[in-house]
């Protein structure tokens, strides 16, 4: 906030003196071009008084410039820089110096005055000065000054004004009712209850937020289902195998019994099946006989090899029915850059499902590991 602070700052103060350096150049044109017109208009009965030596003439038309009230100066220069005669003007009253300096005052005009007829090449008899009033153009650049700071100044406050208000209502106040809404959720609820879409904010920032939010809440709940015993879907499964970016292996496992298996027979075969995986890792079922693990199988075809044999030790000590015959199927996924690539969870999931069909094919209980680089069984 501080730099946001600062940077307006500066630019309403670069603003503020460019403008006021273009006031003030237009103001020096506008007096330049009045002292010229003064001085075009007494050039010819001064030429005259000057030539004819008429001092008196020469003083009274250089007086008779008294009554214009931007001029604080009026006198004649003969050649050599000799000034002779000035109009009695009050004596100016003085400004600071830096101002003077900046703006380059006074401002004066000197105008060349020849005899008549003119001819060229010919030197002036004499130079008419005239000084604009130099405190008059101070007050002007003070009232300039204030001015523009007053109009940026309100500027900047209306700005302020109207930004804050878009701001409270576009995003303050959705942001209160977001945070208002997960604050009244009770503890028990809070999985149960996804977020409302604030009014007018689907495409922005606050309605990718609450879909962000509602759909991590909806994948927590499927994961929480699938951790308190519930089985996940075969697209759960290849959405966990997508995201995987570690070396890893895939175990799929085919079921096959002398007699169709009943419900009575599903929850010891999971359980038979979840005491393999472990709780941290992912079953789900592919179908009636076939369920497809992840999480806890190690990477590498000889260990994973290893590992397949184990778990049919395990799988026939948890209880597993007698007339069950197992078949397991493991792909080992050890290629970093094949993970990035588009469709390669399904392609993995079918690879290993053909593992699992060639292991089944060798009858009885049998383990075949294949890597997904390679596609050479290790039996």
């Amino acid at each position: 906030m501080t730099v946001i602070s600062a940077v307006s700052v500066t630019a309403v103060c670069l603003f503020i003196v460019i403008q006021l350096f273009h006031f003030v150049h237009q103001r020096r044109d506008d007096y330049v071009r009045q002292l010229e017109h003064v001085a075009y208009s007494v050039r010819t009965p001064l030429t005259n008084a000057v030539l004819q030596g008429d001092v008196v003439e020469a003083d009274g038309l250089l007086n008779n410039l008294l009554p214009v009230g931007f001029l604080s100066r009026a006198y004649l220069v003969l050649p050599g820089e000799l000034h002779t005669l000035h109009a009695n003007f009050p004596s100016e009253r003085p400004l600071p110096r830096w101002i003077a300096r900046t703006f380059d005052l006074p401002i004066e005009v000197s105008i060349p005055l020849y005899s008549l007829p003119q001819v060229p090449g010919s030197t002036p008899l004499a130079h008419l000065v005239l000084q604009a009033d130099s405190y008059r153009m101070f007050q002007f650049i003070v009232s300039t000054f204030s001015t523009l700071l007053v109009t940026y100044l309100l500027l900047a406050l209306i700005l302020s004004v109207g930004i804050t208000w878009c701001v409270k209502h576009r995003v303050v106040n959705p942001l209160r009712l977001i945070i208002k809404e997960v604050q009244d959720v009770p503890c028990e609820s809070l999985p149960d209850c996804p977020l409302t879409m604030p009014e007018r904010h689907i495409d922005d920032e606050l309605g990718m937020l609450v879909r962000s939010y509602n759909r991590n809440l909806r994948r927590w709940k499927s994961h929480r289902r699938v951790g308190e015993g519930g089985l996940a879907d075969k697209a759960m499964f290849i959405n966990a195998l997508s995201r995987q970016r570690e070396p890893f292996c895939l175990c799929v496992v085919g079921l096959e019994a002398d007699t169709p298996l009943g419900q009575n027979d599903l929850q010891p075969t999971l359980a038979a099946l979840r005491s393999v995986i472990g709780e941290s890792g992912l079953l789900a079922r592919l179908d009636n006989d076939e369920y497809a693990m992840l999480g806890s199988v190690p990477a590498g075809a000889d260990v994973a090899q290893v590992w397949g044999h184990q778990a049919l030790a395990r799988l026939r000590e948890s209880g597993l029915h007698e007339g069950v015959h197992v078949s397991i199927g493991l792909l080992a996924v050890l290629d970093e850059a094949a993970q990035t690539e588009a469709n390669a969870a399904g392609q993995w999931l079918a690879q290993a499902r053909l593992a699992m069909e060639q292991a089944r094919g060798a009858g009885g209980d049998a383990v075949l590991s294949l890597v997904a680089s390679q596609l050479a069984p290790h039996s």
